[in-house]
């Protein structure tokens, strides 16, 4: 009977051959995870560096519900392998301790170079790959399988992704052997489609953004480097929040705006709105607001796109505007315009608004809109609510296993340590965009009345210009919504 079981190690394969029972009865093989761990268990006991030390528990007899007996195998073989082509020694290892008991002690393999030009029987081919989030995506090798035939292997070092012309870099994990194959994914952070112009944040044709992938070409794609967060340095600075601002914005409504410039292309000005307002009435707008930082002194910013619908003309309406804004019952701000122009009511810093106006429990708010009633005869007023922006400081706690955040003005140049909470999955994925991938870092358990979370606990050196970080656990890191030759 073979029971295999992937371990906790995304670098070992645990096999167990168990030959038979005592009586020479042969069992059926045991199909899921839980039937493998009857027999044996594989557990981390400590790290040291790029070092881990594991054990490995056999149970020599298990009892079988459905047969009702005891199951005790004759004899028991247990082999380890890794994603290396053979084990390999390493002898300056062997003063170190354990150093006798390390798998694959020497350091990993660099394959520069290696293309189709060079290694024979290595294949070539592209893929396009479309996303419509923002955020870390993981691309296995099976992946590529299932878009088309494969002719030959994949060299590692030759899969490359660009983007509109830009090369992107990715992080490759092969298990150190230079060939993309079974078990290997990569990694990269991508983004949905913007368009570049000022009114807008989204595009108004397509949120798809197309990402090329291409392997076995004559150069090496661009890598993300491997940096430690490994937090074993004393005292550092450990911040509770970062400044963010939080965009909210729903296209649901479409407005042709008869009196903008004709001479001018339709996407010049956003045509999509989210709310519409008459005269004399309100409208209600709920919006999310995740984990605001309730312990923060900091001013809350807000501002809120308006776009007027009605306008002066030969009717004899004078084209003005007037709304008030609150959210969850708390006056914001108000303003006045004329005509179909664009109109940004912003609060004011002597409000003196913090994160206390927000519902930091369920996060859910409301903004409410007015717009009084135009006190002369025949007069009609009407615009339309395009989006809603928010900046405020934000605890480092995931929202839908995703972070995204930036050094702010809060946290001082230096040594900082970072405690990602509430992810659902240990299997976390922390990149400085465009620069690196963060190994090394600590993942803790939390458990609350019975429901297990995870924090990623790292350190790096951050300044003004450190990159964005992202990071993602589980369910967070994305999938490429199509992936096609």
């Amino acid at each position: 009977v073979r029971i295999n079981r992937v371990s906790d190690s995304p670098e070992e394969q645990v096999e167990m051959m168990i030959d038979g029972t005592g009586d020479g009865e042969i069992f059926q093989p045991a199909t899921t995870p839980d039937a493998a761990e009857r027999w044996y268990q594989v557990k981390e006991i400590s790290q040291r560096g790029d070092q881990a030390l594991w054990a490995i528990t056999l149970y020599g007899a298990h009892f079988d519900l459905r047969l009702q007996a005891w199951l005790i195998p004759s004899s028991i073989s247990l082999e380890i392998t890794t994603g290396l082509l053979h084990n390999q020694e390493n002898r300056e290892q062997d003063s170190q301790p354990f150093g006798q008991y390390l798998l694959n002690a020497t350091p990993q393999q660099y394959f520069p170079n290696t293309t189709t030009s060079d290694l024979a029987g290595f294949s070539n081919g592209k893929l396009k790959l479309s996303v419509s989030q923002d955020g870390i995506y993981r691309v296995y090798y099976q992946d590529f399988k299932d878009s088309l035939d494969m002719n030959g292997s994949i060299a590692s070092a030759s899969i490359s992704l660009t983007n509109k012309g830009d090369a992107i870099p990715i992080f490759v994990e092969d298990h150190g052997d230079g060939i993309f194959g079974n078990g290997d994914y990569f990694e990269f952070v991508g983004y949905m489609n913007r368009r570049n112009l000022p009114d807008y944040y989204y595009d108004p044709y397509s949120d798809v953004n197309v990402y090329w992938l291409d392997w076995g070409l004559n150069s090496n794609g661009l890598r993300l480097a491997e940096e430690s967060g490994f937090p074993g340095t004393a005292n550092p600075f450990r911040p509770t929040s970062f400044r963010t601002t939080h965009h909210s914005e729903k296209d649901s409504i479409f407005d042709r705006l008869g009196s903008v410039a004709t001479n001018t292309p339709s996407f010049d000005q956003d045509h999509f709105f989210w709310e519409t307002l008459n005269s004399g009435g309100s409208v209600i707008v709920p919006f999310s607001l995740p984990y605001p930082d309730r312990n923060s002194i900091e001013r809350v910013n807000i501002r809120i796109g308006l776009t007027g619908l009605t306008y002066s003309g030969d009717d004899g309406n004078n084209g003005e505007h007037i709304v008030q804004a609150y959210i969850n019952d708390q006056n914001i701000g108000s303003g006045t315009w004329h005509d179909q122009t664009e109109y940004v009511i912003a609060s004011s810093d002597n409000m003196n608004l913090t994160t206390h106006l927000f519902n930091a429990n369920t996060f859910q708010n409301a903004l409410q809109l007015f717009a009084p009633v135009n006190s002369e005869p025949d007069r009609y007023d009407r615009v339309v609510m395009n989006w809603l922006e928010v900046d405020y400081d934000r605890t480092f706690a995931a929202h839908q296993n995703q972070l995204n955040f930036k050094k702010s003005a809060g946290i001082p140049s230096g040594l900082v340590e970072f405690e990602v909470k509430n992810l659902t999955s240990p299997d976390i994925t922390i990149v400085k965009n465009g620069a690196s991938i963060i190994r090394d870092f600590t993942v803790r358990p939390w458990e609350d009345q019975g429901v297990v979370t995870y924090s990623a606990i790292f350190q790096d050196h951050v300044s003004n210009s450190t990159p964005d970080y992202f990071v993602a656990g589980g369910p967070g890191i994305l999938t490429p919504e199509r992936i096609e030759p």
